[in-house]
């Protein structure tokens, strides 16, 4: 009976990789970046569920632009982890950080923003597991302070958290807790105040737009504990700053930013 259900079973499996053949060809993924035809590649198992994750770019980048894919680990600016100009840190000269440092995963480019835009703003969820698979895994290799013992997503407006129907950063802290088994709260920091859209604002104009927008629930909790603030993209870093500033005032010290993508 055992022989008989082992035989069912590798047939089903050969049936299925066939159709999944079939859909390929008549329907083959394409580079979320350069829209090129996707190569057909089976996804490997491991068990481990952070290398499956990172193996899932895979279903979603071709090779050569996963090939290129811009780890932001070396000529950084060692407080806000901007990419160094020949003029210096552009950001650290114009806002005074209250967080020990910042740092990003990627080089927010035409790589890294159909990812991200896709997941903010076309609920593509699929990929925050992915983004998260190489947050822990730029934690395991590039992070030189301590573990953080708690994660703490920039939190949206309940409103906006309405009209979005989900937190890309709490999707993302979510999993990123999960592979590196750090604490996660999204209670602690709300945010009291509905904020335009940073996204057509100068740094002026952002600074202003998030001063006093977030409310600490539980500061007692967080005395002595390191704290990473996670978000999906560091541009003025005036959403992350002010959530730093926020915990400063009340004097949780070991702060830190996380982002998933930066620009240059």
């Amino acid at each position: 009976m055992k022989k008989k259900r082992s035989r069912i079973t590798r047939r089903s499996e050969q049936i299925e990789k066939f159709l999944q053949q079939i859909y390929n060809l008549l329907a083959p993924q394409i580079c979320y970046c350069c829209l090129d035809r996707m190569p057909l590649t089976e996804l490997l198992k491991t068990g481990d569920l952070k290398k499956d994750k990172l193996w899932e770019i895979s279903r979603y980048l071709c090779p050569a632009c996963i090939e290129n894919l811009v780890i932001l680990k070396d000529d950084i600016c060692p407080k806000c982890g901007s990419p160094l100009r020949t003029t210096g840190c552009p950001h650290c000269t114009q806002t005074s950080f209250k967080f020990i440092a910042a740092r990003s995963v990627f080089l927010f480019d035409e790589r890294t923003r159909p990812l991200i835009h896709g997941l903010k703003y076309h609920q593509f969820l699929k990929i925050a597991p992915v983004l998260a698979a190489y947050a822990a895994l730029y934690l395991e290799n590039h992070w030189r302070w301590q573990k953080p013992d708690i994660i703490i997503p920039v939190p949206l407006h309940r409103v906006k958290l309405r009209e979005r129907d989900f937190n890309q950063s709490a999707i993302i802290g979510r999993w990123l807790a999960q592979l590196t088994h750090i604490d996660y709260r999204e209670d602690i920091i709300i945010r009291n105040r509905y904020t335009r859209t940073q996204t057509a604002l100068d740094r002026k104009q952002r600074h202003q737009n998030v001063s006093g927008a977030f409310t600490l629930r539980d500061a007692e909790y967080l005395k002595d504990k390191c704290i990473l603030i996670l978000d999906d993209v560091f541009t003025t870093g005036s959403t992350c700053n002010a959530m730093a500033h926020l915990l400063r005032d009340n004097q949780i010290t070991q702060v830190f930013v996380l982002t998933i993508a930066r620009p240059s």
